[in-house]
């Protein structure tokens, strides 16, 4: 199977205040509100994460997201005003940090390191 883009949902009860959380997450506001009830960010060149209003499935999402560096990543967050949770050592090479959106979705941040 050849994937050219994927797109990756997380259901909210309260758009307008996972808009301004995720805005905080990723730095910028939505690169594409789709509509009333949904908006998109751009996370490369092919990939995307949209917020979608669903009150039934709120809460209930869970995305890992790769960064080359989990200390720079969660400094970003923390300035922003997002607090950090504890790292947590996966494997030898990979750590990753999880946080939760106003719905309680699961958000993670995870950095893999190969070795040299």
């Amino acid at each position: 199977m050849e994937v050219s883009v994927l797109f990756a949902a997380v259901s909210v009860a309260d758009l307008e205040v996972a808009l301004a959380w995720y805005a905080d997450l990723f730095g910028r506001p939505a690169d594409m509100p789709v509509n009333e009830s949904e908006s998109m960010w751009q996370c490369s060149d092919s990939a995307w994460l949209y917020v979608v209003r669903d009150a039934e499935r709120a809460g209930s999402s869970v995305v890992t997201i790769c960064v080359p560096d989990l200390d720079a990543a969660m400094a970003e967050l923390a300035e922003r005003g997002i607090a950090g949770p504890p790292v947590e050592q996966v494997t030898e090479h990979a750590r990753k940090a999880g946080y939760a959106d106003p719905d309680g979705n699961r958000v993670a941040l995870i950095e893999v390191r190969m070795p040299s």
